[in-house]
Parts: C-alpha cells; sequence; structure tokens
C-alpha cells in the first residue's frame, strides 16, 4: 500500500472539513457564534423556501428546520429533492455535513445565525446580543441588528412575516425567505 497516497487523501479529507464549533468575525467588532438555544427559545418546525444573493448570483434551496430548547437543526434540499446540507446547532456545538458539490455562499453557520435573527421573539435576542455590545431595534415591518451604532443587518417583514428579506449590510448578501403559508409567523 502506498502510504504516502493513503496520507495525502487523509490530509485532503480534514483540510476540506468544515468546523465543528463556527464563529462569525464581525468587521471590527466581536465574534459571534449562533446564539444559545436556551429554555426560552419556542418549539418550532417550518418548511421555507431560501434564496441567497451574493455578488448579483442568486442560490435557491427548499429548506426545513426544527428548533426546541437546545437545539436547531435546518436542513437544506437539493433541486433533486435530496438533502443536500444539514445543520445542527446543539449545546454550543456546530455540525455541518454536506454533499460535496453543494456548496453555500455564505458559510453554514451564517445561515444559522442568520434563521435565529430572523425568527427568535426580539426579548431573547435583545438580551444575548448585549452581551457582544449588539443592539436590536424593532419598528413594525422591520428588525435591525447594529454594533456600536452602525448597522449590521436588517430584516424586512412582509406580509404577515411570510415574506422575509434579510440583508447583512457588512457581508455584502441578502437573503430572502417565504414560509410556507401555513406556517407564517404572527404578526
Amino acid at each position: 500500500m502506498n502510504y504516502r497516497w493513503l496520507s495525502l487523501m487523509c490530509f485532503a479529507t480534514f483540510a476540506c472539513a468544515p468546523p465543528k464549533s463556527g464563529s462569525l468575525r464581525l468587521p471590527s467588532g466581536p465574534r459571534l457564534t449562533p446564539l444559545a438555544m436556551t429554555d426560552a427559545v419556542p418549539a418550532r418546525a417550518l418548511s421555507m423556501h431560501m434564496e441567497i444573493q451574493r455578488d448579483g448570483v442568486p442560490f435557491h434551496f427548499d429548506a426545513f428546520s426544527e428548533q426546541e430548547p437546545g437545539r436547531l437543526a435546518l436542513v437544506g434540499m437539493t433541486p433533486l429533492g435530496t438533502r443536500g446540507f444539514s445543520a445542527i446547532w446543539a449545546a454550543g456545538r456546530f455540525d455541518y455535513e454536506h454533499l460535496p458539490f453543494y456548496k453555500l455562499p455564505i458559510p453554514a453557520q451564517e445561515l444559522v445565525l442568520a434563521y435565529q435573527l430572523i425568527y427568535f421573539p426580539a426579548a431573547l435576542l435583545s438580551a444575548e446580543l448585549q452581551q457582544h455590545a449588539l443592539t436590536l431595534e424593532e419598528t413594525d415591518g422591520l428588525r435591525s441588528l447594529h454594533y456600536r451604532g452602525r448597522p449590521l443587518v436588517r430584516i424586512h417583514y412582509q406580509k404577515q412575516r411570510a415574506e422575509i428579506r434579510l440583508e447583512h449590510v457588512t457581508r455584502g448578501y441578502t437573503l430572502l425567505v417565504k414560509t410556507r403559508e401555513d406556517e407564517a409567523l404572527d404578526p
């Protein structure tokens, strides 16, 4: 057996492996991981259609989420209806698996954090985000996340929150989410 070939294969496998715990570096700010899944997180399962627009290129997929105290799972489907990726955030650990050809245009842990910013109750988000010097403002149909007075994320809600547009100002992408009508959030 050629051990050099085996070593190269092992290196390639582990070098491409996703991180087990993800954190996001905010420009000139703190590292921010997806938020804790405390007992205050309401249990919910959603079916959505998502589109990530980055550099003018759209990336479409259907997704399913399941959130409960202690755990958030997000699964994205390929156009053929098979699982393209699964991202699970539980007990401070991030697990991500994906098909080799299925590449999200943003890091998966950032998608999980975006999901939390969209769907978690504002009171729960505010308490978590204040620990990182981030502020959350919410008005009718708009939720904004700021760091030291600078806008980072804007979330626009339409049609009783069944259509959502998240603009990540500093990272330069837009996430469009259409929640299935029977699962739309209350206004």
